[in-house]
């Protein structure tokens, strides 16, 4: 009897936790079959590339080895690394390596639905699933073997239990406590994550929370104590990542904001009319500046609730927290590293548009914005491609080894410039040849670029196991990264000077060719 009562509570429990409409429902089941129908045949089909490589060595040996390799190579937090270390002891296959991504995808879309259904009163939830869902960068990250769609779930996870336990009239000390253990999971994941911690704080603060601001701040000090082992790895991560930036000023000055990645593809799509007349880019250029005069009519300000103040007072912190993480990185800071902050994003924007006092036309904004994320990805497979008609990721990798299989003959040594790239060749190539890296092996010791750069032929000539064969030259097309020349001009003088270019064959971001010894 005591069971059945608990299993009723519980039930009760998750049924108001998701008050949709029955249509409601149906459409985000429907959603997420959808993003499954594209994430899980691309994780299937799609190449690893160098970052996944990475992963892939950090988790593929025991437990103690993922937490010192995220920690000591990876310079990250070690939980992710850790967790997929365990998942993958299940089965060690690229596709089961992805699911892990996928699945934290899926169950952030859920997460959003009951945000959007919390917060946003005046805007059907379904509209805020579909434009996240199709998002380009959250399908990219659902098929990587990266931390990324780990850190959204826990940022919307944040987002949940922070308005549970924190901010609403009825605070659960269940939902505080969990938020803390997850705010502890969060720190030992992405450090970027800590924006939300902060953001939270000012929210209750802006707000005069008083109350739920002390709740709140001797949680954090339990979880600044949990995250103090920490400190002794930080400080030397950040330097390890930022010492090859020393001197980039691109770099230095560029400008992190918090826009989410739909913003990004609208500029991307803007680009594209670079080229039309002037006169066309001008009066296009007007009516959008129009468009937007015109909302500021059309909004009403009394409708700004607490909500509205809670998410943008969070969206400004991130901005003013990544421009200082930008800062004090040098520069190291790229647009997948704001992960976390993609969701309150999206609230924001929503949120925003719930001022729109016509229901008419805050929908034919709405549906413009779908229109442009999915248009977004039409985009991307469009350009993907024209430029190279087989869907792929950087390198290309398991149809460069098809082609050099099938081409090969004995003695015909395979150099793969750089030693990332022939760490991420060796998991498709099952030839009957050795491949050699240049400058030398991967060793996963240290993560230092310069370890890739050419600093004599002589380096080559130690590298080939015979002078006198025709080789095989594989490069994934970089010459450099952030501030670091790989010095591939030694490489070509030296094919220049000892051989001739029998074949070459183009892939996506990597380039094969048969060299005939002179």
């Amino acid at each position: 009897m005591k069971c059945a009562f608990i299993k009723r509570q519980v039930l009760t429990k998750i049924k108001f936790a998701f008050t949709f409409t029955t249509q409601q429902n149906y459409l985000i089941h429907f959603v997420v079959c959808l993003n499954l129908a594209i994430t899980v045949p691309l994780a299937a089909i799609l190449n690893i590339w160098n970052d996944e490589v990475y992963s892939l060595n950090t988790t593929g040996k025991s437990l103690q080895y993922a937490i010192s390799q995220a920690i000591n190579f990876e310079l990250q937090p070690p939980l992710y690394f850790a967790l997929l270390n365990i998942w993958r002891s299940v089965n060690d296959s690229i596709f089961w390596a992805r699911l892990f991504s996928i699945i934290a995808i899926v169950l952030t879309i859920y997460l959003v639905a009951l945000l959007a259904k919390r917060l946003i009163k005046t805007i059907n939830p379904v509209w805020l699933v579909v434009i996240f869902s199709f998002n380009p960068f959250v399908i990219y990250q659902a098929t990587e073997i990266r931390v990324y769609a780990f850190t959204i779930l826990l940022s919307a996870l944040l987002l949940l239990l922070f308005f549970d336990g924190y901010f609403s009239p009825k605070s659960q000390v269940k939902a505080r406590v969990t938020y803390l253990i997850l705010a502890v999971f969060a720190l030992y994941t992405q450090y970027y994550l800590a924006c939300l911690l902060i953001a939270n704080a000012i929210v209750l603060l802006v707000l005069r929370r008083w109350q739920s601001l002390k709740y709140y701040l001797r949680g954090m000090g339990l979880v600044a104590i949990c995250g103090i082992p920490l400190l002794f790895y930080i400080l030397n991560q950040i330097s390890g990542h930022t010492k090859d930036l020393d001197g980039n000023w691109q770099y230095q000055y560029f400008f992190v904001t918090n826009v989410t990645n739909t913003i990004q593809k609208i500029q991307v799509l803007l680009n594209n009319f670079a080229d039309l007349p002037k006169p066309i880019l001008i009066v296009g250029y007007l009516l959008l500046f129009l468009l937007l005069l015109g909302l500021i009519f059309v909004t009403d300000l009394r409708l700004i609730t607490s909500n509205h103040v809670a998410i943008w007072t969070i969206n400004l912190t991130s901005i003013a927290f990544f421009i200082g993480v930008q800062v004090i990185t040098k520069g190291f800071l790229l647009y997948r590293h704001t992960a976390g902050i993609l969701i309150v994003s999206y609230l924001g924007l929503f949120l925003l548009l719930s001022l729109i006092k016509y229901p008419r036309i805050r929908n034919i904004i709405i549906i413009s914005l779908i229109a442009i994320t999915l248009g977004s990805n039409i985009y991307d497979l469009s350009v993907m491609y024209n430029k190279y008609p087989k869907i792929a990721k950087s390198g290309d990798w398991k149809r460069v080894s098809e082609y050099i299989m099938n081409s090969e003959q004995p003695q015909q040594e395979i150099l793969v410039f750089i030693p990332i790239a022939a760490e991420a060749l060796s998991y498709y190539y099952e030839g009957i040849n050795q491949i050699i890296p240049l400058p030398k092996a991967e060793d996963f010791q240290n993560y230092d670029l310069e370890d890739y750069a050419l600093n004599n032929e002589a380096e080559i000539a130690q590298a080939l196991l015979s002078e006198r064969h025709d080789i095989w030259l594989v490069d994934d097309r970089q010459c450099g990264y952030l501030n670091v020349d790989y010095k591939c001009h030694i490489l070509e003088d030296f094919v220049d000077k000892y051989y001739k270019v029998k074949d070459t064959q183009n892939f996506y971001k990597s380039k094969v060719r048969f060299l005939e010894r002179k």
